[in-house]
């Protein structure tokens, strides 16, 4: 036997009573959902989610565990009379936490994490990787590398290109099929009060499309960059500014023609907290037309920009605000409104204004281990039929 592997087989007893030494967690949760949509006709759809979680501390403080979580999920979408079933590893990850030393802390998160970017428009979905977490005098450093070809393609997320989609077309009747294959890397340095109370956010994301090197038949490929510069500032005790641009480049490649791919996305976020039961906040992101220079802007994973708005992120301006209340701690409610509007008039778009959603939910614990939940959506567009959607879902927790 080989001394690293003799050492290995010597740690897994440590590991495994040290696990037994301290508490550990697990249960499971059953979601239900039915809802039905409006347009000209009414149509029905539910949605079940089954989900088992563990949480293993290897310390007393909790600093290194081992998270696992995994789900079976079922559904009747809009438009089928068939049900459709897959399971998923939602979750597997490893903490570890070496300690610190002179400030400075570094921790490792290694296995299938969720991952996001500060914006919320470029990364947001599982992936399977290994991230370092820095928390040094200066500031923050947060470092991932990941890969996506190994997610069930139902809830992989990475859906940019024309052969993403059709993965995730063929593999619809499928428990696990997996789908894009990319390789992700994200850097996040965070400094905190740069000049007076302004904080200051630099965050760069890469995807490498592996399709090209890993199949001879593919029509499409995508290999993008993004750099994104975010800054912070308080106004007043309770209310807070956000300022963001993020810029896009890189290559696309379909029909065997090869281009350059640049885009912006610009933010700005305004957030109150007026009293512990209230939250308002409000929104403007903008991305620009198509042009020899700039293209469609086209995140990693793939956004919704509204629950009915159907349309992506080319020549967009969306202005949208919304607030929360929550009067007591078993009930709370939400309201929300977005205005979807043309960045810049074109013959195929000559009107400024698009069509507005408003939403309104509502969340009631009945008891500690059930609680439901009830949205409500509405699309009222510039031309065409006003579509209303409602879904009540009850979660019950063992």
């Amino acid at each position: 036997m080989k001394a690293g592997t003799k050492r290995a087989a010597a740690a897994l007893p440590l590991i495994l009573s040290s696990a037994l030494l301290f508490a550990f967690d697990f249960g499971f949760e059953l979601s239900n959902s039915v809802g039905g949509k409006y347009v000209s006709d009414l149509d029905w759809f539910t949605d079940h989610k089954g989900t088992v979680w563990i949480n293993v501390p290897f310390d007393s403080a909790g600093h290194s565990s081992l998270a696992v979580e995994g789900g079976f999920y079922a559904s009747r979408p809009l438009g089928s009379d068939e049900y459709t079933w897959f399971a998923d590893l939602d979750l597997f990850r490893l903490k570890l936490n070496p300690g610190s030393s002179g400030g400075a802390r570094v921790s490792f998160d290694i296995g299938r994490l969720p991952e996001s970017d500060v914006t919320g428009f470029v990364l947001g979905q599982n992936v399977d990787g290994v991230e370092i977490h820095g928390i040094f005098p200066f500031g923050n450093i947060d470092v991932f590398a990941g890969y996506t070809g190994l997610l069930n393609t139902r809830k992989g997320g990475a859906l940019m290109t024309s052969d993403d989609q059709s993965d995730m077309a063929d593999n619809a009747d499928q428990p696990y099929g997996i789908g894009s294959k990319r390789a992700v890397g994200k850097v996040t340095l965070q400094v905190s009060q740069v000049f007076g109370a302004l904080d200051v956010l630099l965050e760069g994301i890469g995807e490498y499309d592996l399709r090209p090197l890993m199949e001879s038949d593919y029509s499409e490929a995508a290999s993008l960059g993004y750099g994104t510069l975010s800054l912070t500032a308080p106004l007043g005790s309770s209310a807070f500014a956000t300022l963001s641009g993020t810029w896009q480049s890189g290559l696309k490649e379909s029909g065997g023609s090869e281009g350059s791919s640049n885009s912006l996305l610009a933010s700005a976020r305004f957030d109150a907290y007026p009293s512990a039961k209230n939250q308002f906040w409000g929104q403007f992101i903008y991305t620009p037309l198509r042009s020899d220079f700039f293209d469609v802007f086209t995140p990693v994973s793939y956004q919704s920009l509204g629950t009915l708005y159907a349309r992506n992120f080319e020549n967009l301006m969306r202005a949208s605000a919304g607030w929360n209340f929550n009067p007591l701690k078993t009930f709370n409610l939400d309201f929300g409104g977005k205005v979807f509007m043309t960045a810049q008039t074109t013959d195929t778009q000559p009107d400024l204004y698009e069509g507005s959603e408003v939403s309104a939910g509502a969340t009631l614990r009945a008891a500690s281990d059930l609680k439901f939940r009830l949205d409500s959506y509405c699309w009222i567009p510039a031309d065409g039929d006003m579509e209303i959607q409602a879904a009540l879902k009850a979660i019950l927790n063992f």
